[in-house]
């Protein structure tokens, strides 16, 4: 079944498994469904235009403010303050790799933090970030989001392929510009999301002073 004809008719009806007949909205409503579904190799592979679609839906348009933050983190000054935040360690941090949409993720670094008295590095260090230019009492469905990714890619990575490797023990960031949500307070969002192990980072935190 084609990618055009499931675009022009999200009612089509779905091919197989326990909503097989039923319109792939109704599909879209079950997220552990979905999350489990997307995570399958099987999957990708049987129905690359169906999996594509349903991807799509789960995931915003990006927009040019997010672009613009995302961009950001070509600064290398950018880089290293992020992670200060992230990690703790203002000094001797050395750069392996920022990747930008790795695996869906729009930025992955890899870096080396911290020597002991031989001039090693004592951990090194992966960060997978999410780009919000804003975000309100809509945050649950972003913390979803970078649940699935999470699922996702440690999936793979027990599958012990190398192009996920980086993800292994990373630590899970959000660079924010604007909360604008009224339902939970600032506090109280970025506790949801320290709980459930994602960083929430203010971009003016990082902005207070040159680079």
């Amino acid at each position: 079944m084609g990618m055009e004809l499931w675009e022009d008719d999200m009612g089509e009806e779905f091919p197989f498994g326990k909503y097989k007949g039923q319109p792939l909205e109704v599909v879209l409503q079950d997220e552990a469904y979905v999350e489990w579904l997307t995570s399958q190799d099987w999957f990708r592979d049987r129905f690359p235009s169906l999996h594509t679609i349903i991807i799509n839906q789960q995931e915003p348009q990006e927009t040019p403010e997010h672009n613009r933050l995302q961009a950001l983190f070509l600064d290398e000054g950018f880089r290293r303050r992020f992670c200060e935040r992230i990690a703790y360690c203002p000094e001797d941090q050395v750069y392996d790799s920022v990747l930008f949409e790795h695996h869906g993720v729009d930025v992955v670094m890899d870096f080396r933090c911290g020597t002991n008295l031989f001039g090693e590095y004592r951990e090194r260090i992966g960060v997978a970030i999410e780009v919000k230019p804003s975000m309100g009492d809509d945050y649950p469905n972003v913390l979803r989001q970078i649940g699935r990714y999470k699922l996702k890619l440690s999936h793979h990575h027990h599958r012990r392929s190398y192009r996920y490797e980086i993800f292994d023990g990373a630590r899970w960031a959000l660079l924010l510009d604007q909360w604008t949500g009224t339902g939970v307070t600032q506090e109280q969002m970025v506790e949801i999301f320290k709980l459930s192990g994602v960083r929430v980072v203010f971009l003016k935190d990082l902005m207070s002073r040159p680079f």
